[in-house]
């Protein structure tokens, strides 16, 4: 009670993500580019020549535990009510919660270690991350299945999954998303 020691705040004074989008302001001009990626200059030669670059999603993302903690209960409580061990509708019980919690913290802080910030680029080619261990480049054809929770989309791949948060990206570039996603299920044959 008399001691100088303060308890730390419940919330961080610094924002959990910051949107990173660079656009040229060439992208008017090409119709079909959402985000030009590099300088003015070489967005100013492609407008010259008359060639437009196919569309492009661009964005960074910081996860926040919160945020890491919503995509994997929300996976999980899908998979468990595919699988019929948990009704429709219901949420996880009281010890599995706390059990998501715990793990997923755990893995989080692990993997926020390795991997502090992600730069995604997604295109019709697939999708490409960026991270300080290096570039994951991950074609549409090796996508398992793509997965819509309320924070955003959750990409499987075969040795994992990748969340992609729509808090960082705006409507247009959600939308534009939704149609690659659509575009690959009407081309896999797995869907």
């Amino acid at each position: 009670m008399f001691n100088f020691i303060h308890p730390r705040s419940v919330f961080p004074r610094k924002p959990v993500a910051a949107m990173v989008v660079r656009q040229s302001t060439y992208a008017a001009k090409l119709p079909t580019t959402l985000v030009i990626q590099g300088s003015e200059r070489t967005a100013a030669k492609r407008v010259a020549a008359g060639v437009a670059s196919p569309p492009k999603i661009a964005f960074s993302v910081s996860y926040s535990r919160c945020e890491y903690l919503k995509f994997v209960s929300a996976h999980l409580t899908a998979t468990l009510a595919k699988r019929g061990k948990l009704g429709v509708g219901k949420s996880l019980p009281l010890y599995a919660r706390g059990c998501v919690s715990v793990i997923g913290s755990a893995v989080f802080y692990f993997k926020r270690r390795k991997m502090p910030r992600c730069h995604f680029e997604i295109d019709v080619t697939g999708i490409c991350r960026t991270t300080a261990l290096g570039r994951l480049v991950l074609p549409w054809s090796e996508v398992v299945a793509v997965h819509h929770y309320a924070p955003g989309l959750l990409v499987a791949k075969t040795n994992g999954a990748m969340p992609l948060p729509f808090r960082c990206m705006t409507t247009a570039q959600i939308d534009m998303l939704e149609k690659f996603v659509e575009t690959w299920k009407s081309e896999s044959p797995c869907v």
